[in-house]
């Protein structure tokens, strides 16, 4: 992929996903420290998410479909398992 591309995918990614995961992140701090649990629980999980598809997007692979070729929905479990497979340490 050109150099343009990645920079356009990458600012897209970061808009859709990263941006959005950022806020979700804060406002589930924000009501954790008010006793709002569902709140907290809904935007701490909906942040993860994002975070995760965002890095699978920014590493060139897929946040529909994983290695496994199983579909990701909004199954936390298998997007980490994916995220793992190149980010271990």
């Amino acid at each position: 992929m050109s150099e343009h591309l990645d920079v356009l995918k990458n600012n897209i990614v970061t808009q859709m996903f990263v941006d959005t995961a950022d806020q979700n992140y804060l406002i589930a701090r924000w009501a954790y420290h008010r006793g709002m649990f569902i709140d907290f629980f809904w935007n701490a999980v909906h942040s993860l998410e994002k975070y995760l598809k965002a890095s699978l997007l920014l590493n060139g692979r897929s946040s529909t479909k994983s290695s496994y070729n199983k579909n990701f929905g909004h199954d936390l479990r298998l997007l980490f398992e994916d995220v793992t497979l190149y980010a271990k340490t």
